[in-house]
């Protein structure tokens, strides 16, 4: 299970994903204070606003995800199938966390400041896309030496 690369991009999903519920993404600064924000409410955060549980599930459902596809090494197929659905969460995950500063708040003078943990989703989605790759480069191994029988 753990020889294969593919479980070593899973794993990084999962790593990746989990960092990102406690590292603070985004700090938003006015002119006399700034307040950072992550993904688990009351982490670091003295401002949560409700559109950050969207982001906040997609995370979760990304982490559990990569994990249960850790785990289905014997089938393949839906290895394959939950890694195209990673990539997608992924890229639904990457909208929801940038999309947060066009929802007009209480004030117009905030201005956002992206950390580097705002950028795990993106490296999540490639890592998907790489598992699905040498996952389906395992299965042509695999179909070929049955054709050879």
């Amino acid at each position: 299970m753990i020889q294969r690369v593919q479980t070593l991009f899973l794993l990084g999903i999962t790593i990746l994903s989990s960092l990102l519920i406690f590292i603070p993404f985004k700090e938003y600064r006015e002119a006399d204070s700034s307040y950072l924000l992550c993904l688990m409410p009351g982490c670091l955060s003295t401002m949560v606003k409700p559109f950050i549980y969207v982001p906040m599930v997609l995370n979760f459902v990304i982490l559990a995800l990569s994990l249960f596809t850790i785990f289905k090494y014997k089938n393949r197929k839906q290895q394959m199938k939950f890694s195209q659905l990673l990539m997608v969460l992924s890229a639904l995950l990457i909208g929801s966390l940038f999309v947060m500063d066009f929802i007009k708040g209480s004030s117009t003078t905030m201005v956002a400041d992206y950390k580097i943990a705002s950028f795990f989703p993106i490296i999540n989605a490639v890592l998907a896309f790489l598992a699905r790759m040498f996952i389906k480069k395992d299965e042509e191994l695999v179909r070929s030496a049955d054709r050879i029988r």
